[in-house]
């Protein structure tokens, strides 16, 4: 058995000001199931997140629910003035995870913006709006009752299989995805490491917000730098954000440096 001493638990959370400013108005609001592999050596091992999409005329949001519900019930109870221990309690009663990255397309116009925490800190870059080129097929199948039709593309290192419903006559799609002439409500890459399936769909008028907090406004480079750098030394990365000594240790007391399993979506980064 591996001993992972996480003091970071035992430090007092920060509440972190929050400045939303509303960039549209969703249309549509829609939940995907993401099922993912996190380790490409073990294709078997699957994770799921529930996310959301905000569809805008003009921009959307994506980003995990399981993750909002998260951080909503930390920053209640550090307002209710609980422990770290009792903060800690509680999260692991909910007993999910959730993905810390928020997308933001068409936000600036022509741009994408992603807003990633990483340990404690939060990172957010900005990159010219990158639209898959599609390769529509004379394929069709029915996903919630909606008549889809089948594309394809390679994007980002990998290559999809998407299927679009032009019945909801919507640009847009979940996390980067984008381009074709009808909401896609399901896709996959061939290795079957990421898949999206659209799971509810509703009409909606709420604003979409763009969340500004205290972050490190870096290049999409310098950003897949620190991620690596996260996965491959996961405790220096942990130690250096919360500035706070983390040791670990195997059965026999040595100490060792673990390393996280490592299959992001996007893989140039």
């Amino acid at each position: 058995m591996k001993h992972l001493i996480l003091l970071i638990f035992l430090l007092p959370v920060l509440a972190v000001s929050v400045i939303g400013q509303e960039i549209d108005t969703q249309t549509l609001r829609c939940q995907y199931k993401l099922t993912y592999v996190e380790d490409s050596l073990h294709p078997q091992d699957v994770s799921v997140d529930l996310m959301v999409l905000e569809q805008g005329k003009r921009c959307s949001k994506f980003y995990s629910y399981y993750a909002h519900v998260r951080d909503s019930v930390s920053k209640a109870d550090i307002k209710a003035g609980l422990s770290p221990m009792e903060r800690v309690t509680n999260l692991k009663k909910l007993g999910i995870r959730g993905t810390d990255v928020v997308i933001y397309k068409n936000y600036p116009v022509g741009k994408i913006t992603t807003v990633n925490k990483i340990a404690r800190d939060y990172y957010c870059f900005d990159e010219p709006l990158d639209v898959p080129q599609w390769e529509v097929k004379a394929e069709y199948d029915s996903i919630l009752s909606y008549r889809c039709q089948k594309a394809v593309c390679t994007f980002l290192g990998r290559t999809y299989v998407a299927w679009f419903a032009p019945g909801v006559p919507v640009n847009g799609g979940p996390w980067c995805f984008s381009g074709l002439p009808g909401l896609i409500l399901k896709v996959a890459d061939t290795r079957n490491h990421y898949i999206f399936q659209c799971v509810g769909i509703q009409a909606f008028s709420s604003p979409i917000t763009f969340v500004q907090q205290k972050w490190f406004k870096v290049s999409k480079k310098e950003h897949g730098k620190v991620l690596r750098r996260h996965y491959s030394d996961v405790l220096s990365s942990f130690a250096e954000s919360y500035g706070v000594t983390i040791s670990m240790t195997d059965e026999t007391g040595n100490a060792f440096k673990p390393e996280l399993p490592y299959n992001p979506i996007d893989l140039t980064q």
